[in-house]
């Protein structure tokens, strides 16, 4: 047993008034210790992540600039640039195939969406690999801001960051659609960083909701399913696994909005339980160049953020 050490040896003090510690307090502690803290890192890692609610004057804005997007959707033609390439396992691509098409939004009342129409400039019809779009078309992702605000859930703006040599806002959301085609904005969730000064799109990175869930589901039924040797080859009867990563940048400028450059979307085969088991499958990448514009206006002032528009005449890189 302890005892105060301002105890006097000899004194005639009982050794209980001189504070001594009973033996069985250091076991009550160590029982307490056992029992209360798993249960509080229990309850933290049961607490489903929250996003914040962004600032209001901001979320204004970002939506205002969303409305701009709408209104200026059917007011420009360009050049759509297709390359779609199938790798090997190893590693290096197996063939390659690319086309160039005129490019163009269309509003229809039907789906009370905007869709694209595509010309190929070499006359003919598109083929199916160039018209089998699986992701939104680019220009439609700035309408995410238009979910940016107080009461949105899925929605949160993170902390302003420096990203190739200017100050942009970081958004992240979070989507609990069904993925059907992958052409609807509620079937992603990922990252857009916007430009701090006028908010328009920068960059955005993205996959489809639950991703990760449907994978674990997709291994564990191929690896349940029936294998199937023949001729030599063995295959099972249920597909592989493949995750898709989506990546959209904004670069041409016209009347102070942004407009997509490039749209790069990645399919991956999962051949294992972690992140890094799996290799590149099939890469298609969409450059949007030779923008050309029309009835179009911009706004000086959206929201609270002061905008300077670039000139109208201006359609280059930054």
């Amino acid at each position: 047993m302890l005892v105060d050490p301002t105890c006097r040896l000899g004194s005639s003090e009982t050794v209980g008034s001189c504070g001594a510690v009973p033996p069985y307090a250091f076991l009550v502690v160590i029982l307490l210790m056992l029992f209360l803290v798993p249960a509080v890192f229990a309850n933290d890692l049961s607490r489903q992540p929250e996003l914040e609610p962004t600032d209001a004057n901001l979320a204004d804005a970002a939506q205002a600039i969303a409305s701009e997007y709408r209104s200026h959707a059917l007011g420009f033609v360009c050049r759509e640039e297709i390359r779609a390439i199938k790798y090997l396992p190893a590693g290096g691509p197996s063939r390659v195939k690319a086309r160039t098409n005129d490019y163009s939004l269309v509003y229809t009342e039907e789906s009370a969406a905007f869709e694209a129409i595509r010309t190929p400039i070499s006359g003919g019809r598109l083929p199916k690999w160039a018209r089998s779009i699986s992701t939104p078309e680019a220009y439609t992702w700035a309408f995410l801001l238009q979910g940016v605000g107080p009461d949105a859930r899925n929605i949160s703006m993170a902390q302003t960051v420096s990203e190739s040599g200017h100050m942009v806002h970081r958004i992240t959301w979070q989507n609990s659609a069904a993925v059907n085609k992958g052409r609807r904005l509620d079937e992603w969730s990922g990252e857009m960083t916007i430009d701090k000064q006028t908010l328009v799109p920068v960059r955005l990175t993205a996959i489809p909701t639950f991703q990760n869930k449907r994978i674990r589901i997709k291994r564990k039924q191929r690896a349940e399913s029936w294998r199937i040797a023949l001729f030599g080859f063995s295959f099972r009867t249920k597909p592989p696994a493949r995750e898709h990563e989506l990546e959209v940048r904004w670069l041409h400028k016209h009347d102070g909005l942004a407009y997509p450059w490039l749209v790069v979307q990645k399919t991956f085969r999962r051949i294992g339980p972690r992140k890094t088991d799996r290799w590149l499958e099939r890469e298609v990448r969409r450059e949007y160049k030779d923008y050309r514009f029309f009835s179009t206006e911009a706004k000086e002032k959206r929201g609270s953020v002061e905008v300077v528009p670039d000139n109208p005449t201006d359609d280059s890189h930054e």
